[in-house]
């Protein structure tokens, strides 16, 4: 099926539908509800994030940091989609690239919303 065969109104009832599922703990039904959207629809930013972060929580940290990098190629998401990386880097202790990207970003820190900057400064103590 193709996304014109959905409407917007449809995906977006599926998306807060998985979202639900999501803040409600049932991470295997969010994660296949994302994985229908996305395969409707690729390009649909927010879903990619909130996959990403069901795969953190479900510690499959490659697959969520592959779904942050693809986020990050809309600009509107770039800078919440590089702490996605950054998490996705210290929970695999991976400290080299977690440093990298960490003084990368702190250069654009002044830029983040102030409870984003609070989150990456949190990120940073972990460090």
């Amino acid at each position: 099926m193709s996304i014109n065969s959905y409407s917007k109104e449809l995906l977006l009832g599926f998306y807060s539908l998985a979202r639900n599922y999501y803040l409600c703990g049932f991470f295997d039904e969010a994660e296949h509800i994302c994985s229908g959207i996305i395969a409707i629809d690729d390009k649909t930013t927010p879903v990619r994030l909130l996959n990403a972060a069901i795969n953190l929580e479900q510690g499959n940290f490659s697959l969520a940091a592959n779904h942050f990098r693809i986020a990050s190629q809309n600009p509107t998401y770039f800078n919440q989609s590089r702490v996605g990386i950054l998490n996705c880097y210290i929970c695999q202790k991976d400290s080299a690239r977690a440093q990298s990207l960490a003084q990368e970003l702190n250069k654009d820190m002044v830029s983040f919303e102030p409870e984003l900057s609070a989150f990456f400064k949190e990120q940073l103590t972990l460090l």
